[in-house]
């Protein structure tokens, strides 16, 4: 998921043109109707990271922002599935004139716990 998502964002790029790419990626893994939460999805991937917890841009349906190089974002999809549980993953990024450059390293195999 994050190759595509990943090179496009550069700055010019619109916030929600990615978040775009995620749901269209997530309806070509047929998970659509699970993305971002059950029933009623939220309309956001991801926010901005500075001195608040949740900074501009946001990362969602209908944002008016664009990318900016040397911005750094939280991108957090994540998949509800009911009785079962939730499954996401949540990095951070620089956008750089490449493409976001992925700041966080944890491995994002499934986690045990």
């Amino acid at each position: 998921m994050w190759v595509c998502t990943r090179d496009m964002g550069r700055p010019g790029v619109k916030a929600e043109a990615l978040y775009q790419t995620a749901c269209d990626l997530a309806a070509e893994s047929g998970l659509h109707d699970r993305f971002m939460g059950y029933p009623t999805p939220v309309r956001f991937v991801g926010h901005g990271i500075g001195i608040e917890v949740d900074e501009l841009p946001v990362v969602g349906l209908g944002s008016p922002h664009t990318l900016e190089e040397g911005m750094v974002l939280a991108i957090e999809p994540k998949f509800f599935f009911p009785g079962e549980g939730l499954a996401g993953l949540e990095n951070t990024f620089v956008v750089t004139e490449q493409g976001l450059e992925r700041l966080t390293f944890f491995d994002d195999a499934i986690q045990v716990l």
